[in-house]
């Protein structure tokens, strides 16, 4: 028996598309994990907010907002070397964005 390897292989890459779309889709927030986080920062309970943050940093999800945010938030703690921390990370991201650079500014 012959085995048809363009079939074969074009079904496997579908088959792992599928799967590993499967396993990333839970790592974006959604709506109402962002409601959720800015409700508690409104109600600043900063501590909790940053807990949510950093669970999605944990699962794989990174953008410049996540680690501006997570800036903003220590901030707010008094945490200004963590504060720091993920602001140069925002910055690593997106190093041209003006709101980002100036916040690390203010902070140094």
């Amino acid at each position: 028996m012959k085995i048809n390897w363009k079939k074969y292989l074009g079904c496997s890459f579908f088959i792992h598309i599928f799967l590993i779309s499967s396993l990333f889709a839970n790592q974006i927030p959604s709506q109402n994990d962002i409601a959720e986080v800015n409700r508690l920062v409104e109600k600043k309970n900063f501590s909790e907010a940053i807990d949510i943050y950093s669970d999605w940093v944990a699962l794989g999800f990174k953008s410049k907002w996540i680690f501006y945010n997570l800036g903003l938030l220590h901030e707010n703690m008094g945490n200004i070397g963590y504060a720091m921390f993920y602001l140069k990370k925002a910055e690593k991201i997106a190093p041209d964005d003006a709101l980002i650079n100036k916040r690390n500014i203010i902070l140094q």
